[in-house]
């Protein structure tokens, strides 16, 4: 793995991290926040979006 390739990892790491902690609703109770789908779904999708960049050179990745 090249060392671009490591970073757009560890970018996509940050990411996700970031967008979690932003997504959680942290007034009240932790245990029933609600979080939009709409939000959600931006984040899953353009994970897997960059993830299947960094990875497209060294799998093929099928989709169903």
């Amino acid at each position: 793995m090249q060392e671009n390739e490591i970073q757009k990892l560890i970018d996509i790491r940050r990411f996700l991290i970031l967008n979690y902690n932003n997504l959680l609703d942290t007034q009240g109770n932790r245990d029933t926040a609600v979080v939009l789908q709409k939000d959600v779904a931006y984040v899953i999708e353009k994970t897997i979006k960059d993830l299947d960049q960094v990875l497209g050179a060294h799998v093929k990745i099928q989709k169903k």
